[in-house]
C-alpha cells in the first residue's frame, strides 16, 4: 500500500491581517493564550500561521471546522490529532519565513531549515570536529 503524503510550504512574512485574525479564530482558548504569550515577532507570527494553517488544512482533510479539532500532546509537547482523526498523522516545521507541514495517512515527519550564511566556520569547525 503507498502512503498518501500531503505536503504545503507557506510563506510567513507580511500575511494579511485578515488572514491572521482568522487564524486566531480557528485556536484553541490554549494556543490563543501561548500565542499570545511569545514575545518574539517572528516566532510569534509563525506560531499563529503555521497552527492556524495546520488547523485549516486538518479541518479540509477530515471535513470538519479548524476550531473544533482537539489535539493531545505527548511527553515533548508534540501535538497530535486527538480521537475520531480519522488516521490522519501530521508534522510541522519552521523556520525563517516559511513553515511546512506534512499530513499523511501514516507516522510522517517533515524538517525545515533556513539556510545560513556562516561565517565562521573555521573556528566552529576546530570548536566541535575532531582533526
Amino acid at each position: 500500500m503507498v502512503a498518501t503524503v500531503q505536503v504545503w510550504v507557506i510563506l510567513t512574512r507580511d500575511p494579511q491581517p485578515s488572514c491572521l485574525d482568522q487564524f486566531l479564530a480557528y485556536l484553541s482558548p490554549a494556543e490563543r493564550h501561548r500565542s499570545h504569550s511569545i514575545r518574539h515577532a517572528l516566532t510569534q507570527r509563525n506560531f499563529l500561521v503555521g497552527r492556524g494553517c495546520l488547523r485549516y488544512l486538518l479541518g479540509r482533510c477530515l471535513g470538519q471546522p479548524p476550531a473544533s479539532l482537539s489535539f493531545t500532546y505527548g511527553p515533548q509537547g508534540k501535538p497530535s490529532l486527538g480521537p475520531g482523526n480519522g488516521g490522519l498523522e501530521f508534522n510541522l516545521s519552521h523556520s525563517g519565513d516559511y513553515v511546512a507541514i506534512a499530513i499523511a495517512d501514516r507516522r510522517v515527519g517533515i524538517d525545515l531549515e533556513q539556510v545560513r550564511t556562516q561565517t565562521a566556520l573555521t573556528a566552529l569547525c576546530k570548536r566541535f570536529l575532531s582533526p
